[in-house]
C-alpha cells in the first residue's frame, strides 16, 4: 500500500490477512502432530521425536481455545509462536536431551511457509476451476434450458 496513493487498503485487509496467517499456523501444527511416529528399531532420536511431538501437543491444546477458536484479537498466531519460543524447555524422560521450543517454532515456521506455498498454488487455479460454472451462468442468462447445459459440459469432461 503506498500512502501517497488516493487509493485507501480494504478495512477488511488485515483481518483477512490475520485469519490466513492463523489457519496457515494450525494447519502447521496438525501436520507436525500427525506425522508416523519413529520407529525406535530404526531411529536413535525417537525418544527426543516423541517427547518433542507430545510437548507441542500438550502446548497446542492448551491453546487451542484461546488462540485458535472464536472471535478474538488480531495476531494470535504471532501470540502462539511467541508463547512457544518463551516456553521453558523439558527434560525427556529417560535420556539427556532436552525438548527445545524454539526448534518447535522452527518447525512450524517451516511447515507453514509449505502449507502457504500449496494454499497459493490452489489460490491460482480458481479461475480456472471456476470455468465450467461461468459457462453454465452465461448460458442460462442467454436463455438456454439448464438440462441442455448440463448434458454439453458432461459431454466435453467425457471427451477428455
Amino acid at each position: 500500500w503506498d500512502p501517497n496513493s488516493e487509493e485507501a487498503p480494504s478495512p477488511l485487509r488485515k483481518g483477512n490477512f490475520d485469519l490466513l496467517k492463523l489457519l496457515a499456523t494450525q494447519e502447521s501444527v496438525y501436520r507436525i502432530l500427525e506425522r508416523e511416529p519413529p520407529n525406535p528399531a530404526t531411529d536413535n532420536n525417537h525418544l527426543q521425536q516423541t517427547a518433542t511431538t507430545a510437548f507441542l501437543r500438550e502446548f497446542f491444546v492448551e491453546r487451542l481455545k484461546t488462540h485458535f477458536t472464536g472471535h478474538l484479537k488480531y495476531d494470535r498466531a504471532d501470540d502462539f509462536l511467541e508463547e512457544l519460543l518463551l516456553s521453558t524447555p523439558r527434560l525427556i524422560p529417560g535420556t539427556i536431551s532436552l525438548v527445545d521450543p524454539s526448534g518447535l517454532v522452527r518447525m512450524v515456521i517451516g511447515e507453514r511457509e509449505k502449507v502457504v506455498g500449496e494454499w497459493k498454488v490452489c489460490a491460482m487455479q480458481v479461475a480456472e476451476d471456476h470455468t465450467d460454472i461461468r459457462r453454465l451462468q452465461l448460458n442460462l442468462m442467454m436463455g438456454r434450458k439448464e438440462e441442455e447445459v448440463s448434458v454439453e459440459i458432461n459431454e466435453e469432461d467425457s471427451f477428455q
